[in-house]
């Protein structure tokens, strides 16, 4: 007899019939690209002021990658 508070199996992956299935993550272009522009203005004005619109190619470049970094993460946790 197990003692009280133990498992009878293994803790990890839970039994392949009582998995959640989550939604995967889809983001459309235009929607992307809006997303990459307000994450840019936002991160650059941290650091100094700018009117919206008006940042650098290369901190649009940093926020869609930063993006990009976690939709990917979350696209390989979806199954």
């Amino acid at each position: 007899m197990a003692a009280a508070g133990t498992r009878s199996r293994p803790a990890g992956k839970a039994p392949a019939g009582k998995r959640r299935r989550v939604a995967a993550v889809v983001v459309p272009a235009t929607a992307r690209r809006s997303l990459v522009e307000d994450v840019a203005f936002f991160r650059v004005a941290r650091y100094r002021a700018l009117a919206p619109g008006d940042c650098r190619e290369e901190d649009w470049c940093a926020a869609a990658a930063a993006i990009k970094a976690v939709l990917r993460k979350k696209r390989k946790r979806s199954p």
